[in-house]
């Protein structure tokens, strides 16, 4: 067995018994999944072992078994468990409310396409950009993490900027008016201060982009 195989092995034992010690707390919980269903085990705070859960329990949905992902250390008021039937990350396209907070320190960018209304979501690592926050029943995407917003999204996907100057967009240690200068510094020869800020929805597709 490899270093790498291995230690999966031994983060899987661990999961396992936290989630014993989760149902053996809270034994109600145990209803949230059938007997016999294959459960696969997601962390709080590992978006890169989620997004590997989540493709393993993809292929069990997809060869028939009953699948379910569990999502440790959730409060007692929220479901812990989810069917997965074939999870796939879909972009929300109804009742989109989006919210955006924006840290210039940190160089990072939330976007919340339902502003807080929905939960039961997992996490999914996108590499250099940052992370996706899913709807575990259905794939549908719910917010957006990306880190590194000016110094490398920006500059792979310049439209996206305009989400700093959308009125729904928080921002800390930076005004639009300096945001502005960004722009204008960005786009140089191409920059038209007449043009009209770009609408959360047309910004679908370059954070699509930026998701991979």
């Amino acid at each position: 067995m490899t270093k790498t195989a291995h230690a999966r092995v031994t983060r899987n034992i661990d999961l396992a018994f936290q989630f014993l010690n989760e149902v053996i707390d809270a034994p109600a919980r145990a209803d949230e999944v059938p007997s016999g269903a294959s459960i696969f085990v997601m962390p709080a705070a590992d978006p890169e072992f989620n997004r590997e859960q989540m493709e393993l329990a993809r292929i069990a949905a997809t060869a028939g078994r009953e699948t379910f992902l569990w999502r440790l250390g959730v409060p007692p008021e929220e479901r812990a468990a989810f069917r997965v039937s074939s999870l796939t990350p879909r972009w929300p396209q109804v009742g989109i409310d989006p919210v955006a907070f924006y840290d210039r320190d940190e160089d990072i960018l939330i976007v919340d396409f339902f502003n807080d209304r929905r939960r039961g979501t997992v996490t999914i690592g996108t590499g250099e950009f940052g992370e996706l926050h899913v709807d575990a029943a259905t794939g549908e995407i719910i917010a957006q993490v990306l880190p590194h917003f000016l110094a490398a999204a920006v500059p792979r996907e310049p439209s996206v900027i305009d989400i700093l100057l959308r009125p729904e967009t928080e921002l800390r240690g930076v005004t639009r008016t300096e945001v502005v200068e960004i722009k204008r510094a960005l786009l140089a020869d191409h920059w038209q201060p007449e043009a009209p800020i770009a609408s959360f929805a047309a910004m679908t597709d370059p954070l699509a982009r930026l998701a991979g």
